[in-house]
């Protein structure tokens, strides 16, 4: 009874921010750069962060000066801060570091509580022409000219699910899913796969008035290769076939990892999943370079760990690559 209690005020919370919104009774930033929204509408694991990556590497191809804002997620900085890359994730999150690793010099990285502070930093200080805003879809302060909506249908009737999903904290929906829909410029269906085969969106999204009403593309993550943290050396994907092996993260959805690291055809002894975004105890990362068998993270993961304190080949990483395919419903 208390949290469908609490289910109902977040809904009328939320509801009431976004029709003042919607009306102009809240006034809204517009920027002078293009601004872009990566956001979704549940909580946790559909792959912003790779997609942003991904859509930044395509708009720099293009010859676009990029800068990425985000909250900076599981830091303590409250910024406007440039990250520079020797951070720690304690101050400015897991999925900064990993956007300043993944990009290098290529993409400023800017982490902001206030997505407008952040916005009004990168004009001042002429840091891009174009804002990706990682996260966007919920902080309305900061217009944007594209709200790009990711949906993750890794598994097709867990994708379905999200049709008759609560709002938090009763359910995983951080607002209305239908009318989170009507601000979407396009829709992004996210699939962690094994290769980089696009198959036929589910027949349920078609059914949905709304879904189907949408400009949309499949973005697909699959395995890549395996990565030495410390040697930095490269191993094909066969390389653990049948090798025992331990597997760490701190990631929305652990159930897609440990099934990509068994598609692979690894036996996993142990997995060990934290909550996301969390910070791994030294004591455990002390315990595991102790043991004999090798551990996988995922990309995430690897920027909290560093390589200065483990053993070369004990520590790897599965990168992902990823795919975009223009779909129709």
């Amino acid at each position: 009874m208390i949290l469908k209690f609490f289910a109902l005020l977040y809904r009328f919370g939320t509801g009431l921010r976004n029709r003042l919104y919607d009306r102009g009774t809240l006034s809204q930033y517009r920027s002078k750069l293009t601004v872009i929204s990566v956001g979704n509408i549940s909580v946790g694991g559909n792959g912003k962060t790779p997609y942003v990556q991904h859509l930044a590497q395509r708009y720099l191809r293009e010859g676009r000066r990029v800068a990425i804002l985000l909250r900076g997620y599981g830091g303590s900085e409250i910024g406007p801060y440039q990250v520079l890359g020797s951070e720690e994730a304690s101050r400015v999150g897991d999925e900064a570091l990993l956007h300043k690793a993944e990009l290098g010099g290529k993409c400023p990285v800017i982490v902001a509580r206030s997505r407008v502070a952040g916005a009004k930093y990168i004009e001042d200080a002429d840091l891009g022409d174009l804002i990706i805003l990682d996260d966007g879809l919920q902080h309305r302060s900061l217009a944007r000219d594209e709200n790009l909506v990711l949906l993750d249908i890794s598994a097709s009737d867990r994708g379905e699910s999200i049709l008759s999903e609560k709002i938090l904290p009763a359910g995983k929906l951080r607002e209305d899913f239908d009318l989170a829909l009507t601000r979407a410029t396009k829709l992004v269906f996210v699939r962690r796969v094994l290769s980089h085969q696009a198959e036929p969106l589910p027949e349920w999204i078609g059914r949905h008035e709304i879904l189907a009403a949408k400009p949309c593309s499949q973005f697909l993550l699959y395995p890549d290769v395996f990565v030495d943290l410390v040697s930095r050396e490269r191993f094909a994907l066969d390389y653990f076939v049948d090798k025992e092996v331990v597997a760490l993260t701190a990631i929305a959805k652990p159930e897609f990892f440990f099934g990509m690291l068994q598609g692979l055809g690894l036996s996993t002894k142990r997995k060990i999943a934290l909550a996301d975004h969390s910070q791994f105890p030294v004591n455990l990362l002390e315990e595991l370079n102790a043991q004999e068998l090798p551990v996988i993270v995922t990309a995430k993961d690897a920027v909290k760990l560093g390589s200065g304190t483990f053993d070369k080949h004990k520590f790897f990483t599965l990168t992902l690559a990823a795919s975009e395919y223009a779909d129709q419903i």
